[in-house]
């Protein structure tokens, strides 16, 4: 009796651990230039079936939107704010009493930059976000980013900055 209530405990540990692990989102990153001194950052986020993400353009009162940090350098400068694609779901939710904004499936989010540097440098930053589906949600964490990108071909001048 010991035995296979030891291999429950074993395998109950094992599943809890799994869960804490499971991440619903996977995601890539790429750099696409613009032209001779832009580029533009991509985020692509493929959610699970049945799992959603909040846009980063939420109420105060709604649940917790994506969000992005770059850390600061005198290569780049960042050209506007972070977009996203394609329009979120929107949906009025009585819990929250507002409307939320979600993605499901595939999302892009780009952020274009100002390419300071003629030599080549790192953008590096976090981005944090709340992953749910209809029965629960995954608590909230900083996840890094880097993109390699290559330095700006043309003159960049203070004018430009």
């Amino acid at each position: 009796m010991k035995k296979i209530l030891s291999f429950f405990l074993v395998l109950s540990l094992a599943f809890a651990s799994f869960a804490q692990l499971q991440d619903p989102v996977k995601w890539s990153f790429s750099v696409k230039d613009i032209n001779e001194t832009e580029s533009e950052l991509v985020f692509t986020g493929t959610l699970d079936n049945g799992w959603h993400i909040y846009s980063q353009f939420t109420d105060n009162n709604g649940p917790l939107g994506i969000s992005f940090q770059f850390t600061p350098s005198k290569d780049y400068k960042l050209i506007g704010k972070v977009s996203e694609s394609p329009k979120p779901h929107e949906e009025f939710d009585q819990d929250f009493n507002c409307t939320v904004r979600s993605f499901s499936g595939k999302v892009v989010f780009r952020q274009k930059v100002k390419r300071l540097s003629s030599k080549d440098f790192k953008i590096t930053g976090t981005f944090s976000y709340q992953a749910c589906n209809n029965g629960s949600c995954i608590a909230p964490e900083d996840r890094a980013f880097s993109f390699s990108v290559k330095g700006a071909e043309a003159a960049v001048t203070e004018e430009d900055n």
